[in-house]
């Protein structure tokens, strides 16, 4: 099947979706393109897409990379970080786009973690009337109920157990839109996608 080219100039802008109901129904900020554009081009490379609606897409980078000299050896090893502590802590993961929680399952897991996915708001309310959790990372744009509302209906509970529970936002872009409606809500901490 041949796809067409489509005009990028402004698929890789911020903000920029395919339609204005996206957002909604599949949640995200519209950043995710841009970004990648962003990284691609700080090394010398180029991006580009070829679309065909309701078919799908398949996006392209270019980037020239050195060969390094044989026996050439990098800087000495860092130790690593440890995570050591963290062992058998609960984790309850609200975040719709699956390889966001691939990767954040990853980590959390590796740390021994034990971890929960909601895929959105309602949900991680729904798991949270029946699981204690020590923290939440709960991403701000998901469908049916996004983080916002969700948070909002948290820190609003009578049940201390639900309503003082960590919450960490995971957020493309902290002061964007949201950050008006967020101010309010008594969230602990923000991490920046991809974290």
């Amino acid at each position: 099947m041949a796809f067409r080219r489509i005009n990028t100039l402004f698929i890789f802008d911020s903000f920029t979706q395919a339609s204005a109901d996206t957002t909604r129904h599949f949640g995200g900020t519209g950043l995710g393109l841009a970004i990648c554009k962003k990284l691609i081009e700080l090394q010398g490379g180029t991006i580009s897409v070829e679309s065909e609606p309701s078919m799908g897409s398949t996006f392209r980078f270019a980037l020239t990379f050195g060969v390094a000299e044989k026996g050439v050896q990098g800087a000495s090893a860092e130790v690593p970080e440890s995570f050591t502590g963290l062992e058998g802590k609960k984790i309850l993961v609200a975040e719709d786009n699956k390889i966001n929680f691939f990767v954040a399952n990853k980590f959390l897991i590796g740390w021994g973690i034990s971890v929960t996915h909601a895929e959105n708001g309602q949900i991680a309310l729904d798991i949270l009337e029946k699981e204690n959790f020590d923290l939440i990372l709960m991403d701000l744009h998901m469908p049916v109920m996004d983080g916002i509302e969700a948070t909002r209906i948290i820190r609003k509970s009578n049940d201390t157990r639900i309503k003082d529970i960590p919450i960490v936002a995971l957020t493309a872009a902290i002061m964007s839109e949201s950050h008006d409606k967020i101010e309010d809500l008594k969230i602990n901490d923000y991490v920046l996608k991809t974290f």
